[in-house]
């Protein structure tokens, strides 16, 4: 796991400058692309990561994009750029940062029902993915006042694994 943190640690400081084989760090060093790749590769080696999709960016533009390893590790089916990735607890810190800064550039409020951002309720779209499917909150009018500060701070009233878990009435 620290090898682990440590690959994420890498990656996450990483600043980009230039159009495809310069990468800027923070500190002003610099790597190519293809030294990336390598030091990737070679920490996923050393930490046993079976599958990971990185990009980097520069001004709000990804200039590095690129997965490694596997999507299904059992069958060997290579990971793509269209995979999706199950973050789990991984994605928690990264996501309330760009909730923040949405927040901070006054693009949404954590006050406001999310909700209110879409065009019509989550449970009208219809989903590929069977855990993306919020049909059964027709029946749940409470989702309606639930906003990103509830969601941030786990008081939403939905179960962390609500597909698991039938909905009460």
């Amino acid at each position: 796991m620290k090898n682990l943190f440590l690959t994420i640690s890498f990656i996450t400081i990483i600043s980009v400058q230039g159009q495809n084989s310069t990468i800027k760090r923070l500190d002003g060093s610099t790597i190519s692309s293809d030294s990336l790749t390598a030091t990737i590769e070679n920490l996923m080696a050393k930490a046993d990561v079976k599958g990971l999709a990185i990009s980097v960016f520069n001004s709000k533009k990804p200039i590095y994009t690129k997965t490694f390893g596997f999507g299904n590790v059992e069958t060997k089916k290579k990971l793509e750029l269209q995979t999706n990735l199950y973050g789990a607890s991984l994605s928690k810190a990264v996501f309330a940062v760009l909730v923040l800064k949405l927040v901070d550039e006054g693009v949404i409020s954590l006050d406001k029902p999310l909700q209110d951002y879409l065009p019509k309720p989550i449970y009208d779209y219809d989903f590929k993915v069977w855990h993306e499917d919020f049909k059964e909150l027709k029946s749940y009018p409470e989702y309606k006042k639930i906003t990103a500060r509830m969601c941030l701070d786990h008081t939403s009233g939905l179960p962390n694994w609500r597909w698991f878990e039938p909905m009460k009435n």
